[in-house]
């Protein structure tokens, strides 16, 4: 069994903390699983209740559990981790991971373009555009709500049905012949409204991730603006920058 060293310099709590990371690490507790209550950590490490206080505070601090009343303490799912420099769609990357994906539609529909989206698109207040709503699952469970704004030449349209048989809206807009080239992307926290914290089943004012953006083609014209709204526990973003 794995003990603590009380010669070492390392701080007991830092040392225990390291030992549940390793436990985590390995799924020795799952988030159906919960880890042991302080009074069995106590009497296993021979610590005090401060000292396997501050080890849990830090790993609650990082993410990597959180605690239920009346039930004890779980670990978090796995975050799903993308790159902010991916051109890929959301079921590309799911593929890629092995991960059982799906989406729901919530909306499908050709209505007129509100300012701010037709500034967005860099065309006339009004003007038509397709909106598509949908709820993306990873392993059955929500992890963020999708909103595309299309603008689409006069002689090109989507149907549901299309989408649904294609999975992918970019490899959808490609089968049509608009190659994507490039992505405006903005990144912040806002806090869950009533109707994300619904569709994403976390608490009103729970942390979101919501990643805003602009899709060109090779001639630099607006075909998508869309707005990713994505749980704060279960995704991450990183960035890969070449010095």
């Amino acid at each position: 069994m794995p003990t603590l060293d009380r010669n070492s310099p390392i701080p007991l709590y830092h040392q225990l903390k390291q030992l549940l990371l390793a436990s985590l690490e390995e799924k020795e507790f799952t988030p159906e699983v919960p880890l042991p209550t302080e009074a069995m950590l106590m009497e296993k490490y021979e610590v005090s209740r401060i000292t396997v206080r501050r080890a849990m505070a830090e790993l609650a601090q990082e993410g990597r559990i959180y605690r239920q009343p009346g039930r004890g303490t779980f670990a978090t799912e796995p975050k799903i981790s993308r790159g902010l420099t991916n051109h890929t769609s959301f079921s590309e990357e799911m593929k890629e991971k092995g991960l059982t994906f799906s989406s729901k539609l919530l909306a499908f529909r050709h209505e007129p373009a509100s300012p701010h989206v037709a500034e967005k698109l860099g065309v006339d207040d009004g003007t038509r555009v397709w909106f598509i709503q949908r709820l993306r699952l990873a392993d059955q469970q929500p992890i963020a709500v999708n909103l595309s704004y299309l603008r689409l030449p006069s002689h090109i349209g989507v149907t549901a049905l299309e989408l649904a048989e294609t999975g992918s809206l970019w490899a959808l807009l490609e089968n049509k012949g608009i190659v994507l080239a490039d992505v405006d992307r903005v990144i912040e926290a806002i806090p869950a409204n009533q109707s994300y914290a619904e569709q994403l089943q976390v608490a009103i004012g729970a942390p979101l991730l919501s990643i805003s953006g602009v899709v060109y083609d090779r001639t630099h014209l607006p075909v998508e603006y869309h707005r990713v709204v994505n749980r704060g526990d279960r995704y991450q973003y990183t960035l890969y920058l070449k010095a």
